[in-house]
């Protein structure tokens, strides 16, 4: 079980990934996987409630997060100046180990947005969180709609994600029978005449 909150585990997650993440970032990449999470499976892997604050989508407990990796030791707090001189807080991760509550499709979607965000530079990655459906939709110092994609893609692609997740772990570690060795035997009980079992 982990020792953090969810909050702090989404941080702690993308900290690891990035080197010396400034807060913006930091936020806009929880946002992007809540909202990737509610496409896909229909609710947010952590607990922020997104407002349409000065720079996009924010929750103030973003900094009780950061406190709380600060204090348990899973991160340096690192304060300097951008390269275009603004101020930034940046969160370095201490490399300390926790185990993420996270499920197998949420881990994914974690993964997914490490890798193409963290890629991106702040600016371009500002510019595709501006231009999602839930920010289109917000009015500045409201709560953002998350709800408006909730199971969108999960309805549109016509399979659940973290059930594909489970076969594939199933596969992986050898639990699972061939369609071919599955109709042998359906061949066999039918030729011996016995009734037919679940399988």
């Amino acid at each position: 079980m982990s020792t953090l909150s969810r909050n702090a585990e989404v941080l702690k997650f993308f900290a690891e990934k990035g080197a010396g993440l400034g807060l913006t970032r930091l936020q806009k990449l929880a946002y992007l996987a809540d909202l990737e999470s509610r496409k896909v499976l229909g609710h947010p892997i952590s607990e922020f409630r997104y407002l349409w604050y000065n720079h996009g989508p924010f929750d103030k407990a973003l900094y009780t997060a950061r406190e709380e990796l600060v204090r348990k030791g899973f991160a340096e707090p690192e304060e300097g100046f951008t390269l275009f001189g603004n101020f930034e807080r940046r969160t370095l991760d201490t490399g300390r180990e926790v185990v993420y509550s996270f499920t197998p499709a949420e881990r994914e979607i974690l993964e997914y947005v490490a890798r193409v965000y963290l890629s991106t530079n702040l600016t371009d990655t500002l510019a595709h969180v501006y231009a999602t459906e839930p920010m289109r939709a917000a009015t500045r110092g409201q709560p953002i709609p998350m709800e408006l994609v909730d199971r969108r893609d999960r309805d549109a692609i016509g399979f659940d994600l973290e059930e594909v997740i489970a076969a594939e772990r199933d596969i992986e570690q050898g639990n699972y029978t061939l369609a071919s060795d599955f109709f042998n035997g359906l061949r066999a009980q039918i030729s011996a005449g016995r009734p037919l079992t679940n399988h």
